[in-house]
């Protein structure tokens, strides 16, 4: 892991600090990792790695006025916020778009692992993945999963469309679209999901405000502050390729979590995953509702798993697909449960290989 910048105090305040570093993806390919911590004060927590979703970047977990990243720092967690390939700082560091899902599960994850655990001052690493970051997640290699103190899925799909008929249905024609043979060839084509929000977002923004509620949406209708959703629209929104729409829309039309052709079966991986498990997802979550979450939780084999819902008729608040982490009671209802969950499974982390020592 290569530093490039340390920024005191930039720019969540002069008690934390940030260290931008390059790191290599297993073939080559630069990925960027912004770590925040404490400049000073208790021991610190251990390290997390924060992994966003598709067509975002780090920007995501660290919004102006709302950082999930400051949050997890300034309670003494070592963070670290990586852009996968062609996103953000990666992509102006010289990484292409990802031409399959595997770039991201095969070449970068991995690396990003590695490079936080061989650090001499990481002793334990807790993986937390929004969306696509946590589907990536759940497909990596079983022994380095198992080196984790914890794992922590935010409206992570494993069985992508299932419960969402309007989204079954997109998939269906998307998978259909991709295979035809004038269309094979532009798969590979960016897909500048910043800029097309930042041409719409005002419309969003009205749409939101009248309450809107489409079949296929990224938030639940006015989960998240007018001046927030707007930067949300211009700031983590980044770009992916057609390829990655492709491959998800081929995952929901055939009901399988696998490789672009199915060769790999992706869905596999959890059941030797040791690690504790946390599982949380928004109960009108548009895009990755409670039925593309709850298989992966059933598969996991973890001693200690759990799966929450958040936001169903019954309760508070509701809960979508971003809200679920920047939304207006994000910080009250979901960050303190990671948070907990992270503190009690690291606690048992340390007692763990102390008790084998």
């Amino acid at each position: 892991m290569n530093r490039t910048r340390t920024t005191p105090g930039d720019p969540p305040g002069d008690d934390l600090i940030d260290e931008l570093s390059r790191i290599p993806a297993a073939d080559g390919a630069p990925l960027m990792v912004l770590r925040r911590r404490r400049v000073a004060g208790p021991a610190r927590r251990p390290a997390v790695l924060l992994v966003h979703g598709i067509a975002m970047n780090r920007r995501f977990w660290d919004l102006p006025g709302r950082s999930f990243q400051t949050y997890l720092a300034r309670a003494g967690f070592d963070t670290y916020n990586v852009e996968l390939r062609g996103h953000g700082l990666s992509r102006a560091a010289g990484s292409a778009h990802p031409e399959s899902l595997e770039a991201y599960i095969d070449h970068d994850v991995p690396a990003v692992i590695d490079a936080i655990l061989a650090r001499r001052d990481v002793a334990q690493l807790h993986y937390v993945g929004h969306s696509l970051g946590a589907m990536i997640g759940y497909a990596q290699e079983p022994r380095r999963m198992n080196r984790l103190a914890s794992f922590v899925s935010l409206a992570g799909p494993y069985a992508f469309a299932d419960g969402s008929p309007a989204l079954r249905g997109a998939a269906v024609v998307g998978h259909r679209l991709a295979r035809a043979p004038g269309l094979r060839g532009v798969l590979g084509t960016p897909v500048a999901a910043d800029r097309g929000v930042r041409w719409v977002h005002r419309l969003f923004l009205e749409l939101d405000r009248v309450g809107m509620d489409p079949p296929i949406w990224w938030w639940a209708p006015r989960t998240i502050e007018r001046p927030l959703l707007s930067a949300v629209m211009r700031e983590s929104f980044d770009r992916t390729s057609l390829e990655i729409f492709a491959h998800l829309a081929e995952m929901g039309a055939r009901r399988r979590f696998a490789s672009r052709g199915g060769a790999r079966d992706h869905a596999v991986a959890i059941e030797k995953f040791r690690a504790p498990m946390l599982f949380i997802t928004g109960g009108r979550d548009r895009l990755v509702g409670p039925g593309a979450v709850r298989p992966a939780y059933e598969r996991a084999k973890s001693a200690r798993k759990e799966f929450l819902v958040l936001g169903p008729p019954d309760q508070r608040w509701a809960f979508g697909h971003l809200d679920l982490v920047v939304g207006r009671h994000a910080p009250v209802e979901v960050w303190p449960r990671v948070l907990a969950w992270l503190d009690e499974h690291g606690a048992n982390a340390r007692r763990q290989r102390s008790a084998r020592s």
